[in-house]
Protein backbone atom coordinates (compact mmCIF):
# COMPACT_ATOMS: atom_id res chain seq x y z
CA UNK A 1 0.00 0.00 0.00
CA UNK A 2 1.40 3.11 -0.67
CA UNK A 3 1.62 6.30 1.96
CA UNK A 4 -1.15 8.63 1.77
CA UNK A 5 0.95 11.47 0.66
CA UNK A 6 1.72 9.63 -2.17
CA UNK A 7 -1.45 8.82 -3.56
CA UNK A 8 -2.56 12.48 -3.10
CA UNK A 9 0.45 13.82 -4.84
CA UNK A 10 -0.18 11.24 -7.61
CA UNK A 11 -3.92 12.44 -7.62
CA UNK A 12 -3.04 16.15 -7.87
CA UNK A 13 -0.51 15.14 -10.76
CA UNK A 14 -3.72 13.17 -12.53
CA UNK A 15 -6.23 15.80 -11.66
CA UNK A 16 -3.95 18.95 -13.06
CA UNK A 17 -3.64 16.94 -16.46
CA UNK A 18 -7.60 16.37 -16.28
CA UNK A 19 -7.65 20.05 -16.99
CA UNK A 20 -6.19 19.61 -20.84
CA UNK A 21 -8.67 18.94 -23.73
CA UNK A 22 -9.52 15.05 -22.63
CA UNK A 23 -12.59 13.34 -23.71
CA UNK A 24 -15.73 13.12 -21.34
CA UNK A 25 -14.65 9.79 -20.64
CA UNK A 26 -11.82 10.94 -19.10
CA UNK A 27 -13.65 13.11 -16.65
CA UNK A 28 -16.53 10.43 -15.66
CA UNK A 29 -14.36 7.74 -14.83
CA UNK A 30 -10.96 9.39 -14.11
CA UNK A 31 -10.35 13.36 -12.05
CA UNK A 32 -14.14 12.29 -10.81
CA UNK A 33 -12.83 9.45 -8.44
CA UNK A 34 -9.33 11.45 -7.62
CA UNK A 35 -11.34 14.67 -6.80
CA UNK A 36 -13.29 12.29 -4.06
CA UNK A 37 -9.46 12.03 -2.62
CA UNK A 38 -9.16 15.76 -1.99
CA UNK A 39 -9.83 16.60 1.30
CA UNK A 40 -12.43 19.93 2.68
CA UNK A 41 -13.98 22.56 1.05
CA UNK A 42 -16.87 22.43 -1.95
CA UNK A 43 -16.70 19.67 -4.30
CA UNK A 44 -17.59 21.75 -7.95
CA UNK A 45 -18.66 20.08 -11.33
CA UNK A 46 -19.00 21.76 -14.32
CA UNK A 47 -21.20 21.34 -17.05
CA UNK A 48 -20.82 22.11 -20.95
CA UNK A 49 -24.65 23.23 -20.61
CA UNK A 50 -26.51 25.47 -18.29
CA UNK A 51 -29.27 22.66 -17.37
CA UNK A 52 -26.70 20.72 -15.74
CA UNK A 53 -26.85 17.77 -17.71
CA UNK A 54 -23.43 17.38 -19.64
CA UNK A 55 -20.57 17.34 -17.58
CA UNK A 56 -17.45 18.99 -18.64
CA UNK A 57 -14.87 18.72 -15.07
CA UNK A 58 -15.10 18.24 -11.41
CA UNK A 59 -12.71 19.53 -8.75
CA UNK A 60 -12.55 20.84 -5.31
CA UNK A 61 -12.39 24.36 -4.41
CA UNK A 62 -11.99 25.33 -0.56
CA UNK A 63 -13.31 28.09 -0.99
CA UNK A 64 -16.58 29.36 -2.62
CA UNK A 65 -14.76 32.35 -4.71
CA UNK A 66 -13.72 31.90 -7.78
CA UNK A 67 -12.89 34.37 -11.42
CA UNK A 68 -13.41 32.03 -13.82
CA UNK A 69 -11.38 34.33 -16.67
CA UNK A 70 -8.34 33.50 -15.14
CA UNK A 71 -8.13 29.72 -15.24
CA UNK A 72 -6.50 27.88 -18.03
CA UNK A 73 -9.17 24.63 -18.18
CA UNK A 74 -12.30 26.78 -18.73
CA UNK A 75 -10.96 29.18 -21.46
CA UNK A 76 -11.28 26.27 -23.70
CA UNK A 77 -14.99 26.08 -22.94
CA UNK A 78 -15.49 30.39 -23.02
CA UNK A 79 -17.68 31.07 -25.83
CA UNK A 80 -20.33 28.31 -24.67
CA UNK A 81 -23.56 28.68 -22.27
CA UNK A 82 -21.77 26.40 -19.08
CA UNK A 83 -22.91 26.32 -15.18
CA UNK A 84 -21.38 25.11 -11.89
CA UNK A 85 -22.70 23.30 -8.93
CA UNK A 86 -20.97 23.71 -5.95
CA UNK A 87 -21.68 21.01 -3.10
CA UNK A 88 -20.94 20.74 0.40
CA UNK A 89 -21.89 20.55 4.29
CA UNK A 90 -21.68 23.48 6.15
CA UNK A 91 -20.81 23.39 10.06
CA UNK A 92 -22.90 26.03 11.39
CA UNK A 93 -21.88 26.67 14.94
CA UNK A 94 -24.60 27.91 16.57
CA UNK A 95 -28.63 28.84 16.35
CA UNK A 96 -29.29 32.49 15.03
CA UNK A 97 -29.27 34.47 11.95
CA UNK A 98 -26.72 34.25 9.70
CA UNK A 99 -26.02 37.09 6.73
CA UNK A 100 -25.19 35.76 3.14
CA UNK A 101 -24.23 37.83 0.34
CA UNK A 102 -23.67 36.48 -2.89
CA UNK A 103 -21.77 38.27 -5.60
CA UNK A 104 -21.87 36.39 -9.37
CA UNK A 105 -22.01 37.46 -12.81
CA UNK A 106 -24.32 35.58 -14.66
CA UNK A 107 -26.80 33.92 -11.66
CA UNK A 108 -26.80 31.61 -8.51
CA UNK A 109 -28.98 29.82 -6.48
CA UNK A 110 -27.85 29.26 -2.94
CA UNK A 111 -29.42 25.82 -1.40
CA UNK A 112 -28.79 25.09 2.51
CA UNK A 113 -30.84 22.02 3.84
CA UNK A 114 -32.45 21.86 0.94
CA UNK A 115 -34.24 25.41 1.48
CA UNK A 116 -33.76 27.74 -1.48
CA UNK A 117 -31.88 31.29 1.34
CA UNK A 118 -30.44 32.86 -1.84
CA UNK A 119 -31.92 33.62 -5.76
CA UNK A 120 -29.87 36.06 -7.92
CA UNK A 121 -30.84 33.82 -10.94
CA UNK A 122 -30.62 37.18 -12.61
CA UNK A 123 -28.00 39.17 -11.81
CA UNK A 124 -27.65 42.21 -12.90
CA UNK A 125 -23.94 42.15 -12.47
CA UNK A 126 -20.66 41.61 -9.87
CA UNK A 127 -21.45 45.06 -8.97
CA UNK A 128 -25.02 44.37 -7.26
CA UNK A 129 -24.92 41.88 -5.02
CA UNK A 130 -27.50 39.92 -2.72
CA UNK A 131 -28.17 40.34 1.13
CA UNK A 132 -30.31 37.57 2.81
CA UNK A 133 -30.70 37.02 5.84
CA UNK A 134 -31.64 33.23 7.48
CA UNK A 135 -32.19 31.68 10.75
CA UNK A 136 -30.24 28.27 11.06
CA UNK A 137 -29.90 25.74 13.59
CA UNK A 138 -26.68 24.90 14.65
CA UNK A 139 -25.03 21.76 13.01
CA UNK A 140 -24.20 20.69 9.91
CA UNK A 141 -26.25 21.56 6.95
CA UNK A 142 -26.06 20.67 3.40
CA UNK A 143 -25.06 23.48 1.17
CA UNK A 144 -25.57 23.48 -2.98
CA UNK A 145 -24.92 26.26 -5.22
CA UNK A 146 -26.12 26.19 -8.83
CA UNK A 147 -24.26 28.73 -10.62
CA UNK A 148 -24.56 30.04 -14.67
CA UNK A 149 -21.56 31.24 -16.09
CA UNK A 150 -21.81 34.11 -18.83
CA UNK A 151 -20.85 33.46 -22.19
CA UNK A 152 -17.01 35.27 -21.42
CA UNK A 153 -16.28 33.80 -17.79
CA UNK A 154 -17.87 35.20 -14.93
CA UNK A 155 -17.17 35.19 -11.47
CA UNK A 156 -18.72 34.31 -7.81
CA UNK A 157 -18.28 34.95 -4.35
CA UNK A 158 -20.12 34.11 -1.00
CA UNK A 159 -20.28 35.45 1.78
CA UNK A 160 -21.31 34.74 5.34
CA UNK A 161 -21.23 36.15 8.78
CA UNK A 162 -23.67 35.85 12.41
CA UNK A 163 -23.29 33.96 15.66
CA UNK A 164 -19.42 33.71 15.75
CA UNK A 165 -18.77 34.00 12.01
CA UNK A 166 -16.75 36.94 11.60
CA UNK A 167 -17.95 39.73 9.49
CA UNK A 168 -17.48 39.21 5.42
CA UNK A 169 -15.99 35.59 5.81
CA UNK A 170 -16.24 33.73 2.47
CA UNK A 171 -17.71 30.68 2.82
CA UNK A 172 -15.48 27.55 2.85
CA UNK A 173 -12.85 25.28 4.94
CA UNK A 174 -12.97 24.94 7.45
CA UNK A 175 -16.65 25.11 7.56
CA UNK A 176 -17.24 23.41 4.61
CA UNK A 177 -16.25 19.78 4.28
CA UNK A 178 -17.20 17.97 1.05
CA UNK A 179 -18.95 14.45 3.10
CA UNK A 180 -21.12 15.05 5.81
CA UNK A 181 -19.16 14.45 8.98
CA UNK A 182 -20.51 11.11 11.21
CA UNK A 183 -22.49 12.11 13.98
CA UNK A 184 -20.28 11.08 17.55
CA UNK A 185 -23.18 11.26 19.65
Amino acid sequence: MFPKRHVLSCAMVLLALSVVAWPDWWVAKVSAPIIALLPGGFRVTYYRDDGFSRVLHQRTERHLVNDYRNALWVRRILGLPQSARWEGWLEVPEDGEYTFFLQVTGGARVFVGGDLVVDHWDSPGWNIGKHVVATLPRGCHAIRVDQRLPKKGGAIRLRWTGGPVPPNTIIGTPQVVKRRPVDES
